[in-house]
């Protein structure tokens, strides 16, 4: 009897509940709590944070919402609306994107040079549009074509091994590699021989027969000194006034 009877109230709950709401909703509340969950690589976890936790703390302030990273990579997003984490969750794949050839940015010159601009692709990482890659003209003067806060429309032609990233904004830009370095004893290529011979022999070779000094030691310049066939000292030796 006690078992039917909390049957009955079972029921007669859940059909007041039906009158209500007959099934879930689609989404939560406005107010109500949120949490999203983003995976990084650990070794972005630094970069994401920033020095002292300048990064986190800046996206926390933009997004209004909470950010909590484990060791692990992963990163809790907690907040009150669907669009504060969204943006939230896009700025952390903007901290941790791996940057490739043909990704195309709106970048921020943040920098100018002579040389050049640097372009803030993502946020904390800039690429150097070089002046030969500003413009499908001609560029005399970089401060002629760009300045620092403008948007600029670039595209990755170059990622190197230490992370550096250069950019082109060209309609149609081509991807460069970077110049590969010799090794350390390599100082040119080697020398052809078809051009003839060097500045001479090696010192393996020796000195060549006929140029240098004879096997006397003395080359070409004469007998030595005193030996019987100086016809000079017979001369001299004759012109002496007897005594």
């Amino acid at each position: 009897q006690a078992l039917a009877q909390a049957r009955d109230g079972r029921i007669h709950i859940l059909d007041v509940m039906a009158q209500v709401i007959s099934k879930s909703r689609e989404d939560l509340h406005p107010r109500a709590p949120r949490i999203l969950r983003r995976m990084i690589p650990v070794d972005k976890i630094a970069l994401l944070i920033g020095p002292g936790g300048r990064n986190i703390r800046a996206i926390q302030e933009r997004t209004g919402t909470n950010l909590e990273v484990n060791d692990a990579g992963e990163v809790l997003i907690s907040g009150t609306t669907t669009e504060s984490l969204e943006e939230a969750a896009r700025y952390i794949d903007s901290y941790t994107k791996e940057v490739t050839l043909g990704d195309v940015f709106e970048g921020t010159v943040v920098d100018i040079k002579d040389f050049g601009a640097f372009v803030e692709i993502c946020p904390g990482q800039e690429a150097l549009c070089h002046v030969s890659e500003l413009s499908d003209d001609y560029v005399e003067n970089v401060r002629d074509v760009v300045e620092v806060g403008a948007t600029l429309k670039v595209t990755v032609i170059q990622v190197d091994p230490s992370g550096k990233v250069k950019v082109s904004a060209k309609s149609n830009p081509s991807p460069s590699s970077a110049p590969s370095r010799g090794r350390s004893g390599d100082r040119g290529r080697p020398r052809d021989s078809s051009r003839g011979p060097g500045r001479g022999p090696g010192r393996s070779g020796g000195r060549p027969s006929g140029s240098g000094r004879s096997e006397g030691g003395r080359g070409d310049r004469g007998p030595p000194r005193g030996s019987g066939g100086d016809s000079s000292s017979e001369d001299r030796s004759r012109r002496r006034p007897r005594q």
